[in-house]
Order: structure tokens, then sequence, then C-alpha cells
């Protein structure tokens, strides 16, 4: 089976623009507009739970990774720790 074209990001280390070529994987939330930059729920945190990125909070919320690691000040790539709180909005 041909591998579609899934999405285009931008790689977080040189900033250029990719192409990702993968199939989704089973479970996954699959976005088909552009996510918002800020959340629109009642919610203004989030407790992080064992091995959770920035990325997976994104994704759980609807919501750009960049503007996840705004709010909270965190580098591209950095570890969240279980039970720390991150702000959503």
């Amino acid at each position: 089976m041909e591998e579609e074209k899934q999405l285009a990001g931008e790689d977080r280390l040189s900033g250029e623009i990719v192409e990702v070529y993968r199939q989704p994987l089973p479970g996954e939330v699959v976005y088909i507009e552009r996510k918002k930059k800020r959340w629109e729920g009642n919610a203004h945190t989030h407790i992080c739970r064992q091995g959770e990125t920035a990325y997976a909070v994104g994704q759980s919320y609807a919501i750009r990774t960049r503007s996840i690691e705004k709010l909270n000040r965190l580098k591209p790539g950095s570890t969240l720790e279980k039970g720390q709180q991150i702000r959503i909005k």
C-alpha cells in the first residue's frame, strides 16, 4: 500500500518545513483542520501523566504544541514530569 502524505510541519531543530509520510496509528486522533492556538474550553490547566509530552497535551485539547510550550515557557522537546501542572489557557 502506498503511504499518503499525512501533514506538513516545521522541523523543530532546523526550522524547515518538512513533509511527513505515514499512516495514523490505531486510536490516534487526526485533525483535518489546523489546530487552534488557544483552548476554548473551561479548564485552565492540565496535570501531566507519566511519559506525557507537550505534543500529547496539545493533541488532547486540539491546540498547537508550540502554544503549550509558549504558555509554559518550555523548550521544544522538553520532558514533562508526572504530576506537573501545565497551563492550557
